[in-house]
């Protein structure tokens, strides 16, 4: 038997190939994997140590790896860091360009020291400067959580993180606990119509004519999320101090945002969305591409007499699909849920009867229009309420039989949060 070893061609010698031989878009998809690698499947942030290792093995892979290394920068706790990523970006334009996502988070304890950073790291004219549009002209997506905002009220930041909202490719930005600090927009605001199509801000406390003027900036606007912490905020709804600005939404949210399609409200009882002397609740039904809607009860309702005889179909966008409602009148002593914290008072649980409650009549008052032919396009109704967590019946089994019958989805969130409701056990 002929165990001698088979003699190899030279073309298949020549054949192989090294990484770097490939195509560019093969690489790329090389360099793109990479990025999908977690440390553990809990883990939302990329590997990007494996990408630095990978980028320091020669030029190409470095000029590679440098588009992924920079395309999401994340800052936790930040210290100095902000001031110095600032500085490294405006000297750097190179690696600004790879900028698609901008998070800054910065805790308390940090704050003092950021701000020393800050006026350490930046020069008395990059300072000043309004805004860099050559500092990150890519970036898509900006994420500011307290007291990184904080941040804006140094004479050194303003201009530069409230500049970001100018930058053409813009389209996304979140705010955390901003804390109401949005000075330098009326600066930036002369540069003309941001390309803004998300605005989330989420327990905010943005004063009405700083908002205001915030979506008359943005005519393209798609999607606007507004969570105000009215618990610590209180008064944040004040007199407009600017011409032709208005602090209630109910008479420009129409005119300033025509596109949008998707709206959360969720502002609490401050009449913060219409005047008090409002005499009909249609600033909704004047959205005409809305199509998904949360918002709270005092939105659309003056009170719950309001509720359990008005017409809702009458007060909501023609082209809605998704209903969220978040009952927010159970302050009465059945329930005592949201404002009191655990201990500073007996925690009150009683059963009642929800098939009499004016939340009831008017749900199932929304179920007979839209079997009438109301809201055509209503796919789903969500409902954040304690009522039917402490029915002595089974009211809440009705609705969904009675949205059921029209088609259509109907889910309830508990209102008890982290806290199970004791009454459920």
């Amino acid at each position: 038997m002929d165990h001698s070893t088979p003699v190899t061609s030279g073309s298949s010698l020549t054949s192989k190939k090294r990484l770097l031989d490939l195509p560019n878009e093969l690489i790329c998809c090389v360099v793109d994997s990479v990025t999908l690698l977690r440390k553990d499947r809990y883990d939302d942030s990329r590997d990007t140590q494996t990408l630095s290792n990978l980028s320091q093995t020669c030029q190409i892979f470095h000029l590679l790896c440098n588009s992924q290394l920079f395309s999401n920068i994340n800052l936790d706790e930040s210290k100095d860091a902000a001031g110095l990523l600032i500085r490294s970006l405006i000297e750097a334009p190179e690696l600004g360009v790879h900028v698609q996502r901008l998070t800054l988070r910065v805790i308390w304890e940090s704050a003092e020291q950021c701000e020393k950073g800050l006026r350490k790291r930046l020069t008395h004219t990059q300072s000043n400067a309004i805004h860099h549009r050559g500092t990150l002209p890519n970036l898509r997506h900006l994420e500011l959580e307290d007291p990184a905002v904080y941040f804006m009220n140094i004479p050194e930041v303003p201009r530069i993180f409230t500049g970001l909202l100018a930058l053409p490719p813009l389209t996304s930005i979140l705010t955390r606990y901003d804390n109401d600090r949005w000075g330098g927009l009326a600066q930036v605001a002369s540069t003309g119509p941001f390309a803004l199509e998300q605005i989330r801000f989420h327990e905010t406390a943005i004063r009405g004519p700083e908002l205001c003027r915030l979506l008359q900036l943005c005519p393209g606007l798609r999607v606007l999320e507004i969570e105000i912490d009215y618990h610590f905020f209180a008064p944040c709804f004040q007199p407009a101090t600017h011409p032709g600005i208005t602090t209630h939404l109910s008479t420009t949210l129409s005119t300033l945002c025509p596109r949008l399609q998707r709206l959360t409200l969720l502002h609490g009882d401050l009449s913060a969305l219409r005047p008090p002397d409002d005499p009909c609740l249609t600033c909704l039904t004047d959205l005409e591409d809305l199509t998904v809607l949360e918002t709270e009860l005092p939105t659309i309702f003056r009170s719950p007499e309001d509720m359990a005889n008005a017409d809702i179909t009458a007060r909501l966008p023609a082209k809605l699909t998704q209903l969220t409602l978040h009952d927010i009148w159970y302050s009465d002593p059945r329930y005592c849920l949201y404002s009191l914290a655990p201990g500073s008072r007996p925690w009150i649980h009683e059963r009642l009867d929800a098939s009499t409650e004016p939340l009831t009549a008017m749900l199932l008052r929304l179920a007979s229009s839209c079997l009438a032919g109301q809201l055509s396009g209503l796919r789903k109704v969500t409902v954040k309420t304690p009522t039917y967590e402490h029915d002595r019946g089974s009211t809440c089994d009705k609705i969904v039989e009675a949205f059921a019958k029209t088609g259509i989805l109907f889910e309830l969130i508990s209102a008890h949060s982290t806290f199970p409701c004791p009454l459920m056990r």
